[in-house]
């Protein structure tokens, strides 16, 4: 959070006082008192209060759900798929057609994680064998079908809808499609369970530091004129650029002890 304040500072060249800083190292929400506010330059800072609440309350419903039968660990699975994603897709859907009913829950676990602790739940669940009777055709249908599905949706909102809808973590067709690649992977990676854990040793990491990458990229590099051939040099730049960094910052005793947590 520190050095995100100092990049934003130095990189928007904003000045601004100490208190306004420490609000918002603490997650205090405040207005900013400048044009281009923190949050709209590292977006997923915003993710750091939900890390937080899954690894507190994660233990908790994992502990829940090994200690109930089989059939009440399904209800409380699909309790929380309807709550924090087939409402939200249903709520996009209709919003497409011109019928924003704007169903919600009055339930409030945004801190325990919502969709993002449904996501590590069932990836437990999935390890301890949850998807072991399906098929891997079912799987790959499953996958096929989820990536299709949102890739229409993504179209259909930047279509019907007057501003660019992105599709988010709490999009249905994207949960189907993670749960579906999650368990191929498993078993395809199998014989390189090592391989597997290092990179995704990676990915919070690449994660977190990929937004000043991509700030500077957008401003520094020298992008074509097809939007579609930019996307893919975005993507990419920023992706091994990120890599490269945090593979980098691995190799560094200090960071891999408390960054990486490795011994």
């Amino acid at each position: 959070m520190i050095l995100y304040e100092i990049f934003v500072r130095g990189y928007l060249r904003v000045r601004v006082g100490l208190l306004q800083i420490a609000m918002e190292l603490l997650f205090i929400t405040k207005a900013p008192s400048y044009s281009n506010p923190l949050s709209n330059e590292m977006i997923q800072i915003w993710f750091i209060p939900v890390i937080l609440g899954i690894y507190l309350f994660m233990p908790l419903l994992v502990a829940l759900s090994k200690n109930i039968p089989q059939r009440f660990k399904t209800w409380f699975i699909l309790f929380g798929v309807g709550f924090d994603f087939i409402i939200p897709t249903l709520n996009m859907l209709l919003q497409f057609f011109g019928r924003n009913i704007g169903i919600s829950s009055n339930i409030d676990h945004g801190f325990v994680g919502t969709a993002f602790g449904v996501y590590v739940l069932i990836g437990g669940l999935i390890q301890e064998g949850w998807l072991t009777k399906v098929s891997n055709g079912i799987l790959w249908c499953s996958m096929i079908i989820g990536i299709g599905l949102s890739v229409l949706m993504q179209f259909m909102g930047n279509v019907l809808m007057e501003h660019y809808y992105f599709i988010w973590y709490d999009n249905l067709f994207i949960l189907i499609t993670t749960v579906a690649l999650f368990e191929l992977v498993n078993r395809i990676m199998m014989n390189a369970s090592k391989a597997a854990m290092l990179f995704s040793g990676y990915s919070l990491g690449i994660y977190l530091i990929h937004r000043p990458i991509q700030l500077v990229i957008q401003k520094y590099l020298l992008l074509t004129n097809s939007n579609v051939l930019n996307f893919f040099i975005n993507l990419f730049t920023t992706y091994f650029l990120s890599l490269l960094i945090v593979y980098l910052l691995s190799k560094i005793k200090f960071f891999r002890a408390y960054l990486f947590y490795e011994k």
